[in-house]
């Protein structure tokens, strides 16, 4: 979930809302991680809110050795910390799919999958 600078908590119980300034901080350590532990077709396979970027969790994919792909969509009701951040969200949901005034009902979740397709290196 993206979190404002003055949002971050360092308790446990904060540690799973917590997911840097543009929300990627959790997946970007995992996408940069997992080709060292993943041969050739080896499976990377993650949720992701659609305020997040569909098309930038393809592109790091890609950047990274995997060949990308969408591989389910639902809808959900949009998370309750998500109104807490809701301006913050809005601003960096550069793909548009939050109304841009109102409170949101729902949200799109993605399941993405990377298939590794090089060697990693070692």
């Amino acid at each position: 979930m993206p979190t404002p600078a003055d949002r971050e908590r360092g308790d446990a119980a904060a540690a799973a809302d917590n997911g840097g300034r543009d929300g990627w901080a959790l997946l970007d350590r995992v996408i940069a991680g997992a080709p060292a532990h993943l041969a050739p077709g080896g499976r990377l396979v993650f949720t992701l809110f659609g305020f997040l970027g569909v098309k930038a969790a393809l592109a790091k994919l890609h950047d990274a050795g995997f060949e990308p792909a969408i591989l389910g969509q639902e809808t959900q009701a949009f998370p309750r910390i998500g109104y807490e951040r809701l301006e913050h969200i809005r601003a960096l949901d550069s793909e548009a799919t939050l109304p841009r005034s109102g409170w949101p009902a729902t949200v799109e979740r993605y399941v993405i999958q990377g298939i590794r397709t090089e060697e990693p290196s070692r």
